[in-house]
């Protein structure tokens, strides 16, 4: 069988053909926005040659899997230029999303086993859906070759990820603080972020996010630890920076500092 559908299409709500066990190829149209949880979910003979329209912003968990993409994936299943799961395993030492790939599915790599390097994004990812990377314990760190595509990143996408002590950023790294600083907030582990040098929005120093211009502090990881000298160079600590930050014993703040936002400290 083949399903095809027109322009008219904007969503694919949840389990809309699963388990549909003589469906081998279906014809997105070019307006789709969403696809809904286990939407193809046990088409067994469901081909992994699906177009997916450039309007599609969501893909929701469990989408495709026991269909001929998981059947035939490595490690990463992928559904045209998006990463939906990833094969069962035990452990993984290192998984490299490929270069290409637009966005991350809902629970994409949830409960995954992956130990030392951890996860690197490509520079091509624009989204990354809620809870990509829910309860990866085991996750050894999180990098990015490069970011300037990256638009989205969805709720609780890297919560419970309890083994994650360092974040690398590259330099046009460019999400709202606002978002970014509710992302961290989901990595209670977190001691040091790093911020490849010449970044656009944001820098670091001494492990801590800053604007670009290092002179304002605008997050401290969750799990920074000892005591803390503010740098020279710092003139301000923006809104909640250090709030509830247990494992700091002390902060010296220096003659210099202009500026402490709310709940700062």
């Amino acid at each position: 069988w083949e399903i095809r559908f027109d322009d008219a299409l904007l969503v694919l709500n949840e389990s809309a053909f699963a388990a549909c066990a003589v469906m081998q190829t279906v014809v997105l149209g070019n307006s789709l926005t969403k696809i809904g949880d286990s939407c193809f979910s046990g088409c067994t003979v469901l081909q992994d040659t699906i177009d997916l329209p450039d309007s599609l912003m969501e893909i929701g968990s469990n989408c495709f899997n026991n269909t001929q993409a998981f059947t035939k994936a490595q490690d990463v299943v992928y559904i045209d230029d998006w990463a939906v799961g990833l094969k069962p395993t035990m452990y993984i030492t290192n998984v490299i999303v490929k270069e290409g790939t637009r966005g991350l599915a809902n629970y994409s790599f949830t409960q995954a086993m992956v130990m030392g390097a951890g996860i690197i994004l490509p520079e091509s990812l624009e989204i990354i859906g809620r809870a990509a990377f829910y309860n990866c314990m085991m996750l050894g760190g999180l990098g990015w070759h490069n970011s300037g595509n990256l638009r989205y990143i969805g709720d609780y996408a890297f919560y419970l990820c309890d083994a994650v002590e360092t974040m690398a950023l590259p330099a046009n790294f460019n999400i709202a603080l606002e978002d970014m600083t509710a992302i961290l907030d989901m990595i209670s582990s977190l001691k040091a972020i790093t911020v490849e040098n010449g970044g656009t929005t944001y820098a670091s120093v001494g492990g801590m996010l800053t604007n670009a211009a290092k002179n304002t502090i605008v997050y401290c990881p969750k799990a920074y630890a000892g005591a803390v000298s503010i740098p020279n160079g710092i003139s301000a600590i923006g809104d909640k920076a250090f709030y509830e930050r247990k494992n700091i014993t002390a902060i010296t703040v220096p003659i210099w500092l202009k500026s402490i936002g709310v709940s700062a400290l």
